[in-house]
């Protein structure tokens, strides 16, 4: 998993004039609501250097595609599940840094919540994804790898009509 940066390897990156790039993903944080109970998807992901981390299922534009339309493939790409509407109005974007070898990059994440339709779901993707696992949002938020992802699911939860609550301790 790359690197997440710590404010001194910033500055000193920064001073070591560090080639700095940008990037753009998109992505589905996918629910499934049924008689007022609430299961998130979660993804095993693996990196390209190996390393295993649970997350959401999220990747890059293809040419000509839309925003929405790049968040739809990549979660079916990486999960098999189809039968999803994104809800729109409410798209969720998140910013980080990490160190990529020998270069900072700047990283925003649009998310957007996916109600799915069904549970079925199959890795498709096996380089890429190690496990897929629906479980309660106390589930998720044990398993999500990074602060950014729980602070993600907590987002999510408040835009939905119902919520499983979590703990006040996570």
């Amino acid at each position: 998993m790359p690197e997440l940066v710590s404010e001194f390897k910033l500055n000193r990156l920064y001073n070591e004039s560090v080639k700095t790039t940008t990037d753009q993903s998109y992505g589905v944080v996918p629910v499934y609501i049924k008689d007022d109970k609430v299961t998130v998807l979660v993804v095993k992901q693996i990196s390209h250097r190996g390393d295993r981390f649970w997350n959401f299922p999220k990747g890059h534009k293809e040419p000509g595609e839309n925003n929405e339309a790049a968040a739809l493939r990549e979660l079916q790409e990486e999960t098999g599940l189809s039968g999803v509407k994104l809800n729109l109005d409410q798209p969720i974007n998140i910013n980080y840094q990490f160190v990529d070898v020998d270069r900072l990059v700047k990283k925003t994440v649009t998310y957007y919540v996916g109600h799915a339709s069904n549970q079925d779901t199959k890795i498709t993707e096996p380089r890429e994804v190690a496990e897929l696992r629906w479980c309660s949002p106390s589930e998720a938020m044990t398993l999500l790898t990074h602060d950014n992802s729980k602070r993600l699911l907590k987002k999510v939860l408040q835009t939905l009509p119902t919520s499983s609550p979590l703990p006040t301790h996570s």
